[in-house]
Order: C-alpha cells, then sequence, then structure tokens
C-alpha cells in the first residue's frame, strides 16, 4: 500500500481527524525548500498527530 492508497483508506474511517484527506494533501503541497511554507506543513502534520492522540485517548 502507497501513501496515497492508505490516505484515502484513513479518510473513510469513522472516526479520524476533521478534513484529514485535505490537510495531508495541504502538508505535501507546502513541502519545499522555502522554510516558512514547510514549517506551516510541519506544523498541520503536528496538529493531525495530536488531534489522532486525542482521538484515541492517548492525551
Amino acid at each position: 500500500m502507497n501513501e496515497k492508497k492508505a490516505v484515502s483508506m484513513v479518510n473513510d474511517f469513522a472516526i479520524r481527524p476533521e478534513d484529514y484527506k485535505l490537510r495531508v494533501d495541504e502538508v505535501i503541497t507546502l513541502l519545499s525548500l522555502d522554510q516558512d511554507r514547510t514549517r506551516d506543513g510541519v506544523t498541520i502534520l503536528f496538529q493531525l498527530v495530536e488531534e489522532t492522540e486525542i482521538l484515541l485517548g492517548e492525551q
């Protein structure tokens, strides 16, 4: 399974971070040689991880 299929699969889960696929797509779009854009992408990624941990009851 590649990352595109994994993102689509998670997007179909009943319990998932809000706008999961859109946000992952945004992270990928933001990753670049531009440090500010990459930093924005990493911030979104960390937010997704935090939301996932909350949904799993790990925080």
